[in-house]
């Protein structure tokens, strides 16, 4: 028998054989891991709603793999959040084998499956433990990438099977999982997957044709419209508490990197000072008229940041010659007003201040957090905010959340574990110190000063338009 054919001859839990439940799309996905043409990839990005057979499916595809296909000897890998996520795995094939009559030809282990015949096997692999580095995999499987946290260790776990796949020719790499949040880590490596040849992808669509229809009616009045959109319609959906959604996000990347100073703009620099787990970071905003919505517009100039560790953490000499240095930079004569929170800068505002340089102490307290995270809310939603493509900014931005505080029920960004805010903190600042009362407003401005813009603009390879008075000129 081929491995298809013994995954065909399987026994679900209904007492049906597996090929005669299967649908197309599980048929298409078993052909595809386990016959592939000699050009076909070896790499799958399935998607599925919850209830979708996934780890049965995978179950059967590897136990049909250990049993047909693999040299004697062969590793193979099931991984998962956690141990107990990859449990299920081992618990799935321990069904099948028991209901199809395999006992005597497959041994199971409480973390382990094991060929007899050939001694290949299937290991179990916890995402939030050591040891996936170096190990050498014929059969790699990946489940519930979406529901994987995106801190450094799930990561580098992640990291490591993908690239230790090319170890082994003719290896396969089985990632299966409900769709997440778009901007996830792992939504990214789908559509890198999208794209690549080298990747195979299915998305299955819900509702899914054996699920129940008053049961989801019942999960749709119970659940978020994004949480339903994930789990039972099998689409990538951002959480209602994201700040800014992919899209929005992506229509305020105007600006091809950092804008020089131009004549006429008042700049705000936002700093916020971490020193060991958290980011340093100054920003430098102006704001300006928008043409189209008759509002102001927050342009993000400039970003900088500082990623500390316990072993060596941001050197704050640094940070101050460049805060300085931007200070001066943005304003010409003078320096730019600097918003720092005095608990965690009141050392490096003094010194700065004996510099020349204007710091306005800015305590961080529960309502200007919340004016804070309301007005990069109506910014990126609005179209009012230009930022740079900037992927390490992006990506934060993509991933912070909107959280209640206490009980005031006012709204902060926050962030997930193993993520940071710091920029979007820093960002945030300076956009409110822009758009406080009415120092956005551009005076007027004289010949010299609007050739020196002209300039300016074409030094630094803007295209974007900019307001010139009552006009709007395109350079």
């Amino acid at each position: 028998m081929t491995a298809l054919s013994l995954l065909g001859a399987l026994v679900l839990e209904d007492g049906r054989r597996w090929a005669d439940a299967a649908t197309d799309w599980q048929l298409a996905d078993a052909r595809a891991v386990l016959e592939p043409a000699d050009d076909a990839p070896r790499q799958h990005f399935l998607t599925r709603p919850r209830g979708g057979s996934k780890t049965t499916d995978l179950a059967g595809m590897v136990l049909a793999t250990l049993l047909d296909q693999l040299p004697a000897g062969s590793r193979t890998y099931w991984a998962a959040s956690d141990r107990d996520q990859a449990r299920l795995g081992v618990d799935a094939i321990g069904g099948l084998i028991q209901r199809s009559g395999l006992s005597g030809t497959v041994k199971v282990d409480q973390w382990k499956v094991a060929a007899l015949r050939t001694g290949s096997t299937l290991e179990v692999l916890a995402a939030d433990a050591p040891g996936a580095h170096g190990l050498k995999s014929a059969f790699t499987v990946v489940d519930e990438a979406a529901q994987w946290p995106g801190d450094p260790s799930h990561r580098g776990v992640w990291e490591a099977l993908t690239s230790g796949s090319g170890k082994v020719p003719g290896a396969r790499f089985v990632t299966i999982s409900t769709p997440g949040d778009p901007a996830s880590w792992v939504a990214k490596v789908y559509r890198h997957a999208e794209a690549s040849p080298l990747w195979r992808t299915n998305p299955v669509l819900g509702p899914l044709p054996w699920a129940d229809p008053a049961f989801l009616a019942d999960q749709r009045g119970l659940l978020s419209d994004s949480a339903f959109a994930r789990l039972h319609l099998g689409r990538w959906s951002a959480s209602e508490d994201r700040l800014v959604s992919v899209d929005d996000l992506r229509r305020a990347v105007r600006l091809d990197g950092s804008q020089g100073y131009v004549p006429g703009w008042q700049y705000k620099l936002g700093l916020d000072v971490g020193i060991t787990n958290d980011r340093c970071v100054v920003a430098v905003c102006h704001a300006e008229p928008d043409d189209a919505a008759g509002r102001q517009r927050v342009v993000l100039d400039h970003i900088r940041v500082w990623a500390g560790s316990r072993r060596n953490p941001v050197d704050l000499t640094e940070v101050e010659e460049v805060v300085a240095s931007l200070s001066a930079m943005y304003a010409r004569p003078g320096n730019a007003t600097v918003r720092a929170d005095p608990f965690q800068a009141i050392g490096m505002a003094q010194r700065l201040r004996a510099r020349g340089v204007p710091v306005q102490e800015w305590s961080f307290t529960a309502q200007r957090y919340a004016n804070m995270a309301q007005t990069l809310l109506v910014l990126l939603r609005d179209e009012l905010l230009w930022l740079p493509d900037n992927e390490l900014l992006l990506e934060e931005l993509r991933t912070v959340r909107l959280k209640e505080t206490g009980s005031t029920g006012l709204l902060r960004v926050d962030h997930d574990p193993g993520r940071h805010d710091d920029q979007t903190v820093a960002l945030s600042m300076a956009a409110t110190a822009c758009l406080e009362g009415a120092g956005w407003v551009r005076r007027p401005r004289s010949a010299a000063e609007l050739e020196a813009e002209r300039l300016a603009l074409r030094r630094f390879g803007r295209t974007r338009p900019i307001s010139a008075g009552l006009q709007t000129r395109i350079f």
